[in-house]
């Protein structure tokens, strides 16, 4: 990103235009936008992401030799990741770089330094406050040594202790010295990870000092290779075959409840469902949630949107006893990326006792990934990781909010805001994939569905999937009243309108009806109330005469074989839930 302030009026097309014609192929301006006064592309920037390919194959590959160092050899990942976890936090980096002029302050704040590897490529995602000259190649070129075996992972405390680039003690040299050997190629500005507009800030001048009062333009630059996705791998131990999660930034950011802008008010009580035990964690966003064996499971979700702050545990709650527990062991996508936590995720459950919690968000990256909870073993070690929604090895698929549904041993995934490679533009979709759960293989069917949609409800039955409201309209969302249901045979058809649109409803399908409840109506309203329609043809949605006790949307839901459970979500002012309540 650059920005600047122009002589005078300017045409944004005709900026962009010129500057892709000046700079293109190999950096392009995918888009110029007027910025707030006092809006400055460094300094307005709170975080800054890096990212660093390794090629370890034997030769190099004439595709990529300009994006990645060739470094011929296996290296120990796991031991990379080791070191990597001991530099996130606050640390005095003057170990990895070379010395500021006049002795400048070399602390740094690290967010996020994260080791994947996929085949002959290692990367190395840093994400940090800012950097300091040549650290993210020197840090880079340390990580590697341990991966070679040329230091424990430990010896990462001893080099931030020593605050030298001389290194520690004799004879423990750091490699951080020998910048020349770590190639510059492999490494790639990702993005600002998050700009602020300064509230106080000095009016821009010109040379003679006098203060301009000129528009101030951004301008969002794109190298080639920008778009390229970013990995991180599964959990240290796993197979050799174990799959990855992947990650990747979005123009805009991901979106969640904030974004929804309007006035959010709560409809009028008239509640004829039951209030239960409240959740342990008040969250919201979690993406839906599910049961099996009878009990109801909701992972992560939102505790607040400011920092923002995200849950990772699952939340169980058993009807016999009316109770939740909180599972201590914490997600494994979480971990593994640096976060707090996991939300926006489709989950969905089978019959033998497995919970999938597919894709989703960590606050500011959408991942392709998908978690298994396996309830029939003990609490403290359910979690564990399953194939990435990929096809081909190189085609993956990232999201929020899509949904799921376990039918016939296979997991089908829909809708969501997201991307794939191969169409790496983020939208809401409308496509939908299927994970063979006896072969670990995901294909795409070419089921498309009949209105691509996300923050919608979702629901199945033994045979069908269903989706009910959401949103289509990444402007405004304005949620919709369509309705659809899946079958693996024939794809998506159109199911009857429900009365008014809903925006992130629970659903739930029982005793032969679907049910939907809760959501935001077109006005942003949180709404109470409860519609149904009757299947398979479901055509007309009537008002069911039993409404929540608390009106909710982003909530958590899971169907048991007698009772529809909601758990959770956001109130009208924005704030988590920890009240759950049921209907039968």
């Amino acid at each position: 990103m650059a920005s600047f302030v122009p002589a005078g009026p300017v045409d944004l097309a005709r900026i962009q235009a010129g500057l892709n014609g000046i700079l293109g192929p190999e950096v392009v301006v995918p888009r110029v936008t007027r910025a707030p006064r006092g809006f400055d592309a460094r300094r307005s920037a709170t975080a800054r992401e890096y990212r660093y390919r390794i090629h370890t194959g034997e030769w190099p590959d004439p595709f990529t030799a300009r994006f990645v160092w060739h470094r011929p050899g296996r290296l120990g990942v796991a031991s990379m990741r080791q070191a990597a976890r001991l530099l996130v936090g606050e640390h005095d980096f003057a170990s990895f770089c070379r010395r500021p002029p006049g002795g400048g302050i070399t602390i740094r704040r690290v967010e996020r330094l994260a080791v994947s590897a996929a085949g002959d490529l290692v990367e190395v995602r840093v994400r940090a406050d800012a950097f300091l000259h040549q650290m993210v190649r020197s840090v880079v070129g340390t990580l590697v040594d341990v991966g070679r075996g040329r230091f424990d992972p430990q010896a990462m405390t001893r080099f931030l202790n020593a605050r030298s680039r001389a290194g520690p003690g004799e004879g423990d040299v750091r490699p951080s010295r020998d910048i020349g050997r770590i190639s510059p190629f492999g490494l790639t500005f990702r993005s600002s990870a998050r700009v602020r507009v300064r509230e106080a800030v000095s009016v821009p001048q010109d040379e003679g000092g006098k203060c301009m009062k000129r528009p101030l333009l951004a301008v969002s630059l794109a190298a080639a290779t920008a778009l390229a996705m970013l990995a991180v791998p599964g959990a240290a131990g796993a197979k050799t075959n174990a799959p990855s999660i992947h990650g990747v930034a979005v123009k805009g950011g991901i979106l969640n409840m904030t974004k929804v802008t309007g006035g959010r008010t709560a409809a009028a009580p008239a509640a004829n469902w039951i209030n239960v035990a409240s959740m342990t964690q008040a969250v919201q966003e979690m993406g839906g949630g599910a049961a099996t064996g009878n009990k109801v499971y909701v992972p992560g979700g939102y505790i607040e949107f400011t920092t923002p702050t995200l849950y990772d545990k699952m939340q169980v709650y058993t009807p016999s006893s009316n109770t939740w527990v909180v599972d201590s062991q914490p997600m494994p996508a979480p971990a593994e990326v640096g976060s707090t936590g996991w939300a926006d995720a489709a989950v969905c459950a089978d019959t033998a006792g497995k919970v999938y919690v597919v894709n989703g968000v960590d606050g500011a990256f959408l991942y392709s990934a998908l978690q298994i909870y396996d309830t029939t073993l003990p609490l403290g070690s359910r979690w564990s990781f399953g194939p990435n929604p990929n096809i081909g090895g190189t085609n993956n698929f990232y999201s929020q909010d899509s949904g799921c549904a376990v039918i016939s041993n296979k997991l089908y995934l829909f809708g969501g805001y997201g991307l794939t490679d191969l169409n790496p533009t983020a939208a809401i979709q409308k496509i939908t994939w299927v994970l063979d759960l006896a072969t670990g293989l995901w294909s795409d069917p070419g089921k498309l569905m009949k209105t691509a949609r996300f923050w919608h409800g979702y629901a199945q039955t033994t045979t069908n999937a269903y989706v009910a409201g959401g949103t289509n309209d990444i402007t405004f969302f304005t949620p919709t009243a369509t309705t659809e249901a899946f079958s693996p045979a024939s794809g998506w058809a159109s199911l009857g309108n429900m009365p008014v649109g809903r925006l992130a409803p629970g659903m739930s399908s029982i005793l032969g009806r679907l049910i939907v409840y809760g959501g935001g109506d077109p006005s942003f309203t949180v709404l109470n109330s409860t519609v149904l329609c009757t299947l398979p043809s479901c055509t007309s949605w009537t008002a069911f005469a039993r409404n929540l006790n608390t009106a909710r949307w982003f909530l958590g839901y899971g169907t048991t074989s007698n009772n529809v459970y909601a758990a959770g979500g956001g109130d009208s002012a924005g704030n988590s839930l920890a009240s759950a309540e049921k209907i039968h």
